[in-house]
């Protein structure tokens, strides 16, 4: 004759345990890897890239003020020429990039 098994509490609380202890496992490796593959950041250190986005503006303000243009004249596999002309339309000559 085969052996009634009772379930007790004690077997219920186990299972539970168990169940919630797998879930919470699998949810951790989850995250984890989540976090490690996409930080949720699409710039390095972009914290501090913000604390400096006024003086970015201003930069650009200035630039635009300027009036200068920039094209990319020739471009090879081994190097790239850059004419930058101001306002006018004339070649800015001696300038250091």
């Amino acid at each position: 004759m085969p052996v009634e098994k009772k379930l007790t509490g004690r077997h219920v609380l186990l299972m539970l345990l168990g169940f919630f202890g797998v879930m919470f496992v699998a949810n951790a490796i989850f995250v984890i890897v989540a976090v490690r593959s996409y930080p949720g950041e699409s710039n390095e250190k972009s914290y501090f890239q913000g604390l400096q986005y006024n003086d970015k503006l201003a930069a650009r303000t200035k630039q635009k003020e300027l009036g200068w243009s920039a094209e990319i004249a020739n471009l090879t596999p081994t190097a790239v020429e850059v004419e930058i002309r101001s306002n006018s339309g004339a070649a800015l000559p001696g300038l250091v990039i």
